[in-house]
């Protein structure tokens, strides 16, 4: 088995309220097969166990475990267990945007830094959402997107988990999730 090989994934989620896990998936690729089970907390959603067997008489090799898709399995189970929660559309400036904008976390013109509002920080958590979902490297296009630093915008990310519009995050977590009070917002909207 190469590492292009493509992996077939599949998810299914859980209907029994009983169960010890949201959802069940399965990936294939070669003669490689993974099953396991995928758990949502308060880091979002993870895999909590996975079993990997094949059909060769090598047994499994490490090979194999490294090319397990782990990524690419959460990626589809959140898609599969998460609303859809909206996709980023910015509310206008209150003033044209020049550094010196309130948008931004900043007083115009004084330089100081006022507190950022859950509009801002929702707005935030949607745009890291979507560019969360476009893989690596969604600081540096939130930091492009907004003209600011990339410590600027991770101290809006953390401070957008810290209100919960964005789940908890550990090292070396792929992806972002909406927190509680996104999947809040989005049960309370009206459906049309």
């Amino acid at each position: 088995m190469t590492d292009s090989d493509a992996w077939q994934i599949t998810i299914q989620p859980e209907s029994d309220p009983q169960a010890t896990c949201a959802a069940r998936f399965t990936a294939a690729a070669g003669f490689v097969r993974a099953t396991g089970d995928l758990v949502r907390g308060e880091h979002g959603t993870i895999v909590s166990t996975v079993a990997i067997s094949t059909t060769e008489d090598c047994g499994i090799t490490q090979r194999a475990f490294r090319s397990f898709p782990l990524g690419a399995v959460l990626a589809q189970g959140r898609a599969a267990l998460m609303p859809p929660i909206g996709t980023f559309t910015p509310e206008p400036d209150p003033v044209p945007c020049a550094c010196g904008c309130t948008r931004h976390g900043k007083k115009q013109g004084s330089g100081r830094y006022m507190a950022m509002t859950d509009g801002f920080l929702r707005e935030v958590s949607l745009a890291y959402i979507e560019e969360g979902a476009a893989g690596r490297g969604a600081l540096v296009r939130m930091s492009t997107r907004y003209d600011r630093q990339i410590g600027t915008v991770r101290t809006w990310i953390r401070r957008a988990r810290q209100e919960g519009w964005l789940t908890l995050t550990s090292g070396g977590r792929v992806g972002v999730e909406p927190g509680p009070r996104l999947i809040a917002e989005r049960i309370a909207a009206p459906t049309v």
